[in-house]
């Protein structure tokens, strides 16, 4: 017989014991403190994921990264690998070697942070932006650097191609497949779950609707929970409202008459 394992909330709270843990359902909070201890876990009467946090995920959930001073990343997985390619922007026509080498640093030390929050494994190329072999180099170090607090993650080195190489040890799905690439009805559904709760906590006493693609109604219907959990946190059922003319990618939360 196999037992279950701790859930994603468990396990990262054992992997950050110092970290806080913030909830906004209070079965959710003492089940937690159960689990961690009453201190570690704080009860939120406003939902947590809030508008600033869910522009992340969507961020998360996308292929580009922006890089601080302009450029980007593009992340790309594959079933084989994942590349993650390196684009300057309006830094690529500049004369300024020094422009080209702070946008490479700064790729270097978002790529190792997006590895490790999209949870990405198995072998990683990262393709810099308009340096050429020697000065790639030179950036194994900060690349190292940036990598060394996440435990699962190995620069293998530079290639023959000029890209780095990394080896992530894959334990948990990363969230492209998670998600899905790009995301699945069920990764809209939930995300307008959310965005409802937040708006019944702006606006408490209302009823409100799910207006969505049949295929994002019929995915939150076939996840036990989800919207039973969604009344709970929004106070009332939601009214689901098939719209087979809407995309997928954007339900929409409308307020609902009584009754």
């Amino acid at each position: 017989m196999l037992a279950r394992g701790p859930d994603a909330t468990l396990r990262l709270a054992r992997a950050h014991p110092g970290a806080t843990i913030r909830t906004d359902s209070a079965a959710r909070a003492a089940r937690l403190r159960a689990a961690l201890g009453r201190d570690r876990v704080l009860l939120s009467h406003a939902p947590v994921l809030d508008d600033a946090l869910e522009a992340e995920l969507d961020l998360l959930a996308g292929p580009e990264v922006p890089l601080p001073g302009g450029g980007r990343l593009l992340v790309h997985p594959t079933p084989a690998l994942t590349a993650i390619d390196v684009d300057a922007g309006s830094a690529a026509g500049t004369r300024d070697p020094q422009a080209q080498l702070r946008l490479n640093r700064a790729a270097v030390a978002e790529a190792a942070r997006q590895i490790r929050l999209r949870n990405l494994a198995g072998p990683i190329l990262l393709d810099l932006a308009g340096l050429t072999a020697k000065r790639r180099e030179a950036l194994a170090e900060p690349l190292a650097a940036a990598l060394a607090p996440d435990p699962l993650a190995r620069l293998l080195g530079l290639g023959p191609l000029g890209l780095f190489e990394i080896l992530r040890q894959r334990i948990h799905p990363p969230l492209h497949e998670i998600l899905g690439w790009p995301p699945s009805p069920l990764s809209h559904g939930l995300a307008a779950l959310r965005r409802a709760a937040r708006e019944a906590a702006a606006r408490p006493g209302r009823h409100w609707a799910l207006r969505a693609h049949p295929a994002v109604l019929g995915a939150l219907q076939d996840l036990p929970g989800a919207l039973s959990e969604a009344a709970e946190a929004i106070g009332t059922p939601l009214q689901l409202r098939p719209d087979a003319a809407r995309a997928p990618s954007h339900p929409e939360i409308e307020e609902a008459a009584h009754g």
